[in-house]
Formats: C-alpha cells, structure tokens, sequence
C-alpha cells in the first residue's frame, strides 16, 4: 500500500500525474515558515527525530510492509496564537491546538495554546504529546480523488470521505486511534523523554485525550475482548495497524457484535459538516457523540434501532456510511 493514493472515475495517466502535480506544488508552499511561525529551538528539533525514530520502531512492531515516511523539520509549524488564528480562523474557532494538512502534507501547531481546565502538563510536553499525534496522522495512508477540477481528502487513516463533499466519516475512530498510538510512545519511553527533554511528568499528567471518543472505542474493544480473548492492547495494535495500511476488513466484527446499524453509527462519532458555523457545529457533534455512546452501551434492541434511527437522521455523513463498508 502506497502513502498516497490518487483515484476517480476513468482517470487516465495524465489525469494522475496532474493531481500530484497539484499536490507537489501545496506541500512546495508550506516548505517555507508561514507568518508569526516561531523558529524550532533544539528540543523541537531533536523531538522530530525522535517522532522518525519512534514511527520507524512502530513499524516495525506491526509488521507494516512498507517504509515509515521520514518526516522533517518544514513540515512542522510551530504558530503564535494571533498567527494560528488569522492563517486558521475555523480550527481556533473550534478550540483546536493543532491539525495535520494532508494536501500540504503539514503539521500545523498552535505553540501557544492555553492550559485547559486541570490541564497540569509543562506547556513544552503539550506541544510534544500535539506533535507526535499529527505526525501519526502525516504517516497514515492517504487517499485524494479527482473530480473534473477537484482534488479532495478521501481517506486518511480510517477516516474517510465523499469525492463529491467535504464530510468525512469515521473521524472518532480514527482521531482515537490516533491518539492512543501516540501515547503508547509518551508511556513507554518516560524515563528517556524526561531525561533527553529535559521534562518531568507522571503518569497522570498524560491525560487522555478525546474523552467522548474513548468511552465509545473502549465499550467496542473490550466487547471484541470478549468474543476474542485478545487482550485490549493486542486489539489497539490491529487497529493502529490499520492506520498506515488502509485495512478496513476488521471493522466488520463491530457490526457482528453491536448489530447491522453498529458501523454507520461510529461513522457518525466527531463528523462534522463544512460550512456550520462553529460553535453550532459542535453543540450538535457533541449531541451526536452522546447519542453515539448510549448506542453501544445499550443492550435492548428496540432501544438501540431508535437510538440509530435519530443518529443517523441527525447526521448526513452516517447516511453514507453504507456504501463505504467493507466487504
């Protein structure tokens, strides 16, 4: 499986070598630093060699066949909070501290986020846990597809969406999954990143992100568990698998234990649709997520129908769901 994969209808040759023609000249425009980026200091620098380290030995562990993209210090942006704003008003809008460009192949980092609410980590060990995080997301499979003069993100990781729209499905299971790879590494290696950074946290102060996200995929993996005998460690390493493979067979046995609509109704956990307003959108994502959570935690039927019933009519990216599962 390539890193990047170009698709569409009856694309010819020519057709491709346009899209990365595209694509090469987005990832060309953030090789420079963007307004109010601060420069890398030595720590920043050397943790992006430990991120290639890391990404590499992972690699290894789950016997992916294909080499870890080794990334570097320009694709990393390390903004101001007035920077990350003005370049992203609709990411700051929507409280986030960093994402990953898929187009740009970039990692895009407000450096100055705030501390959150019992948030008691060292700010640089923050900027850290956000860095390792997108750059799983830089070196997860990748897919664009050409529709007449549009190149769209149709999958990153197991997230995956619509040539003909800007939603995306399955974004909770990939962010979660995501996040879990990335703390394995701050969890393993705490002796050495304290030492090598310079920073002290414990254990409790790698707190777990995407808390709605969690709930749901922890109820899914300690159910597959069960019917396995896996551990749950075991089931997150298939799943991180997944990530840089493009494998989705495995997603099957999610609607094999929670029932027919089980699969749609994950597409549904943290969608959200271009073009709503901010604060809007995440009122009802949150909606959707604790609508989410309570269908995996039920065991009535009839219960469970009407609870997908009400997800599915609330979100028109679950809607699509059944024509992207897997075979």
């Amino acid at each position: 499986m390539k890193l990047e994969q170009i698709i569409g209808k009856n694309l010819s040759e020519e057709q491709k070598e346009a899209a990365r023609a595209a694509l090469d000249r987005r990832k060309e425009g953030f090789e420079q630093p963007l307004e109010g980026e601060y420069t890398k200091d030595e720590f920043d620098l050397r943790f992006i060699d430990t991120i290639n380290w890391y990404i590499k030995k992972r690699f290894e562990e789950l016997k992916i066949d294909r080499p870890s993209s080794s990334l570097t210090p320009r694709q990393f942006h390390l903004l101001s909070a007035e920077s990350f704003a003005e370049h992203f008003p609709h990411r700051a809008a929507r409280g986030a501290n960093g994402f990953y460009d898929p187009r740009g192949d970039s990692v895009i980092i407000n450096k100055d986020t705030p501390s959150r609410a019992g948030d008691r980590r060292d700010p640089r060990l923050r900027l850290y846990m956000t860095m390792m995080h997108e750059a799983i997301h830089a070196v997860s499979v990748k897919k664009f597809s050409v529709s007449g003069e549009r190149l769209r993100q149709t999958k990153i990781g197991y997230q995956i969406g619509k040539p003909y729209d800007d939603r995306q499905l399955l974004v909770g299971l990939n962010e979660v999954i995501t996040d879990i790879a990335a703390r394995i590494f701050f969890q393993r290696y705490q002796k050495q990143i304290e030492k090598n950074f310079n920073l002290k946290y414990p254990e409790r102060n790698l707190r777990a992100g995407y808390v709605p996200y969690r709930n749901v995929w922890y109820l899914i993996a300690n159910k597959i568990s069960e019917k396995t005998g896996e551990s749950v460690g075991e089931i997150n390493s298939r799943y991180q698998r997944g990530l840089f493979t493009g494998e989705m067979m495995h997603l099957r046995e999610i609607e094999e234990m929670f029932g027919k609509d089980a699969l749609r109704v994950l597409a549904a956990l943290g969608c959200r649709e271009a073009g709503v307003e901010a604060t809007q959108q995440l009122q009802d994502t949150k909606k959707i997520d604790d609508m989410v959570l309570h269908f995996f935690q039920s065991q009535d039927p009839n219960e469970k129908k009407e609870l997908a019933g009400e997800i599915l009519a609330r979100s028109k990216q679950a809607k699509q769901m059944h024509e992207e599962r897997p075979e």
